[in-house]
């Protein structure tokens, strides 16, 4: 009997030490997607800041070759 209530205890600090783990898993992943959004959301800003560069320097070229 007190061989099954030590593998019984054991079980049960292998499932906390799991539940820990997991719980730790899901903080991480969350804040590894918080920053791929915010990367996304720079890479934008970043396209945006060329495509408007691109039709400046566009604009200007077609009135200097007029």
């Amino acid at each position: 009997m007190e061989n099954i209530h030590n593998v019984l205890e054991e079980m049960n600090d292998s499932l906390s030490e799991l539940n820990y783990n997991f719980e730790n898993l899901i903080t991480s992943t969350e804040t590894i997607v918080d920053e791929l959004n915010s990367i996304n959301s720079s890479v934008k800003t970043g396209n945006m800041i060329q495509a408007i560069s691109a039709y400046q320097s566009w604009r200007i070229n077609r009135k200097i070759n007029i």
